[in-house]
């Protein structure tokens, strides 16, 4: 039997298109080339936000750091900051959970799945996911609403697209679990 590395190759892979796509974002030029005089956010910014949408949490908590001498001091070293590292720790943890899931699922090969877990860790975790899920729901619908932000409504429709398409995945995972554990429950 070939033992599956999607666990390796995911997030590997995602980072490293995480790394392209923020390099082009820092030379887009169309913020100075059309004049802008409100905020704007190049496209691949965008691409890279919808497709590693739960790594925008670690970036949000790199932002902690954004006033320290510390943040300072990596930039000039690494030419970028520590919210912007967050994000890149953040996707190889995404993609790597990514690929576990889909490591295990393949291990199955037909197998029946074991029973859901019945801890309250698990559950916890899972209730977690479906408000991760409803969030980027949430987002992505309002995202519809105000196309134009950030003067990039390409990017913003691209970026709203890979935002309900974490929500829905992640709001299936949800209740599949609470699903599958109800039913497990159910049968005696």
């Amino acid at each position: 039997m070939k033992r599956s590395r999607f666990s390796i190759v995911l997030p590997c892979a995602q980072v490293l298109l995480a790394l392209v796509l923020w390099r082009v974002a820092r030379h887009d030029d169309t913020f100075r080339r059309l004049r802008l005089d409100t905020l704007y956010a190049p496209t691949a910014w965008l691409i890279s936000n919808g497709i590693n949408a739960p790594a925008i949490l670690f970036r949000w908590l790199g932002h902690t750091f954004d006033a320290s001498a510390v943040n300072e001091a990596f930039a000039n070293r690494f030419d970028f900051e520590l919210s912007e590292a967050a994000f890149f720790v953040g996707v190889a943890v995404v993609w790597f959970l990514v690929g576990r899931a889909i490591d295990r699922r393949i291990a199955l090969d037909g197998a029946t799945a074991p029973p859901p877990s019945k801890s309250a860790f698990t559950a916890v975790v899972f209730i977690l996911l479906g408000m991760l899920g409803a969030l980027f729901a949430v987002e992505g619908f309002y995202g519809f609403k105000y196309l134009g932000r950030w003067n990039n409504p390409h990017g913003n429709l691209i970026q709203d697209v890979l935002f309900l398409a974490w929500a829905i995945a992640l709001l299936y995972i949800s209740t599949s679990y609470f699903t599958d554990r109800f039913r497990a429950q159910r049968t005696p």
